[in-house]
């Protein structure tokens, strides 16, 4: 198994199943395979990331097909697909309260998505993201120059600050 990522309440554990394809849900608990999840390219398989919405509802997967699946907790089916990056997905970060989703890939592009709608919100240059404790922002790294967003409802564009 690689790409592993523990379920908010450590319930589950999401990873990518390198022989038997796709990503596997295990049950902590007893070590049982309770889901497999297939959505992303099946000739390569290659998911880059996995991560848990906060309140354990959503496992987002991001891959080598540049797509972006949410997958909903009680069914272990897919919710959503994501679509708007051309290159790998290199990581993704949720706001802490579950309703936004930033994801970003190797072609220097951070995406946020508003969850519920599946719409694309905002884009930033970047090749990873997180959301700062209260949501309120989000620090982007790029290849050159690191800049914190100002992502309050309105999503401004405009960068607070630019690190160097």
């Amino acid at each position: 198994y690689r790409k592993p990522a523990f379920s908010p309440d450590s319930k589950w554990l999401a990873a990518v199943a390198a022989r038997k394809r796709g990503i596997a849900i295990l049950d902590v608990a007893t070590g049982n395979r309770i889901a497999t999840l297939n959505g992303h390219n099946q000739t390569t398989n290659d998911i880059e990331v996995l991560r848990f919405s906060p309140n354990g509802g959503l496992l987002a997967s991001g891959g080598y097909d540049g797509k972006v699946i949410l997958w909903d907790t009680t069914t272990w089916r897919q919710k959503k697909i994501l679509s708007g990056h051309k290159a790998i997905v290199a990581s993704l970060s949720f706001s802490p309260d579950g309703k936004r989703l930033s994801s970003t890939a190797v072609e220097n592009r951070c995406l946020l998505w508003d969850v519920e709608t599946g719409r694309e919100v905002a884009k930033f240059p970047g090749v990873a993201a997180c959301f700062s404790p209260d949501g309120d922002a989000v620090a982007v790294g790029g290849q050159d120059v690191s800049d914190i967003r100002d992502v309050t409802p309105q999503v401004s564009r405009v960068t607070l600050y630019q690190l160097h």
